[in-house]
């Protein structure tokens, strides 16, 4: 029998694995402030950019100050976007939302958002394509905030959802993403063991209730690390 070279095997494990996995990613981040945070230590996109850097994930800058912004650059985003053909479920990109939240929604600039109208915002920019993707909300949650699959009534299915159950320190969310884009490249997006034990990992670091939801292709399943089920 001959021998096959390790580096030829190891392109082999890879090719059957690489459709599943995160691997490195673009990393969209949209910071949102409001005026009265500008030039505070309040900003997430140095941290963040820095952890993608660490990572290797690229990162783009977006700064939307009203909803409109917002919206335009989501368009631009999947619009735009050309994915490869073997793509299929790996994820392709994380939006990262920067941004004040509470039970009734997220800020964008000096406008509000519902849940609600984030979800149809998100849907109207996909369109007819259909783009596996991590969405991150690093903002302040709430009760809505635990049932965020409520968002999503249309085509568009984040592979998974990452968002905070409550109030969270800016401090907590920055080393939150600093960890989670660290080792998320490790995992594949089919083994929840290892993305809940990642997300107790954070928990167990008192960051905040950190918390995800993942499509499995019918439904979402809501993890809440307080009661470590998947559900």
């Amino acid at each position: 029998m001959p021998k096959i070279n390790p580096a030829t095997l190891a392109g082999i494990r890879h090719s059957r694995t690489a459709k599943t996995s995160f691997g490195d990613l673009t990393v969209f981040h949209f910071e949102a402030p409001r005026s009265s945070d500008l030039g505070r230590v309040v900003e997430e996109a140095p941290l963040v950019q820095a952890a993608c850097r660490l990572s290797d994930h690229r990162f783009v800058p977006f700064r939307p100050t009203n909803s409109n912004q917002f919206k335009e650059s989501l368009r631009y985003v999947f619009g735009t976007w050309r994915a490869p053909q073997d793509a299929k479920r790996k994820p392709q990109f994380v939006l990262h939302l920067s941004c004040h939240g509470n039970d009734d929604g997220i800020n964008i600039g000096g406008e509000r958002l519902t849940w609600t109208e984030l979800g149809s915002a998100l849907n109207e920019s996909v369109g007819t394509k259909d783009i596996p993707f991590v969405l991150t909300i690093s903002a302040c949650g709430g009760r809505t905030a635990n049932n965020l699959s409520q968002m999503f009534n249309g085509i568009v299915h984040p592979v998974y959802i990452f968002s905070f159950g409550a109030s969270v320190a800016w401090s907590h969310a920055a080393l939150t993403w600093a960890i989670l884009y660290n080792k998320i490249p490790e995992l594949k997006v089919e083994d929840k063991d290892a993305m809940q034990d990642l997300v107790n990992t954070i928990h167990a670091l008192s960051l905040g209730e950190l918390r995800y939801h993942r499509w499995n292709g019918t439904k979402y399943l809501h993890f809440n690390p307080a009661t470590q089920k998947d559900s």
